[in-house]
């Protein structure tokens, strides 16, 4: 998934869809693949608008909560808010929620982006619209700008396009392994 972005200037709902689908393949109760760009304050109402336009017409940047309603986020620095999701056909309700607002998660987004390596936030309760809360955890792989060198902290944090977030139910994962292993 992170060869898709660095060959492409700009990947389209669509393309995820079709890219993530093949990853995936019968695995999508298991996990779940996400993109989210980086999104700086200033930039955000231009970007909400697009989206809009473009694809989600009541998108809008939200803060994680644990349960209840999920609201529009306060203002920030930067956002990473859920663009694509693999299972965006049942839960619409996640589509801008900013993952980096909640602790645990932006900590893990800040190693990624740093070392470039791939992090992970764990032992954290995921947000099910559908099923309820659920315990888990979530690796983030960061991507950097097309065609620009990041083999610096100052280069990878000034052109973090975004990150890659692979989302796992524990229980789940788990029940899929050990039923393999019967």
């Amino acid at each position: 998934l992170r060869a898709l972005y660095d060959a492409s200037e700009r990947v389209t709902r669509r393309e995820f869809e079709l890219f993530t689908g093949q990853i995936l393949a019968g695995q999508d109760n298991i996990m779940r693949l996400l993109w989210c760009p980086r999104l700086t304050d200033e930039d955000r109402e231009t970007f909400e608008g697009q989206v809009k336009a473009v694809d989600l017409a009541d998108f809008s940047v939200k803060t994680w909560a644990p349960s209840g309603p999920v609201n529009d986020s306060e203002s920030r620095t930067v956002y990473f808010p859920i663009l694509y999701s693999t299972v965006s056909h049942a839960r619409a309700a996640t589509f801008g929620t900013d993952l980096h607002a909640e602790r645990t998660r932006g900590e893990a987004i800040r190693r990624a982006r740093d070392a470039d390596i791939m992090a992970t936030a764990q032992n954290i309760e995921l947000r099910n619209p559908i099923a309820g809360k659920r315990a888990g955890f979530i690796v983030f792989l960061p991507i950097y700008q097309r065609g620009v060198r990041h083999d610096s902290l100052e280069s990878r944090r000034r052109d973090l396009k975004g990150v890659i977030a692979g989302v796992f139910q524990t229980a789940t994962l788990f029940d899929a392994i050990l039923e393999e292993a019967i």
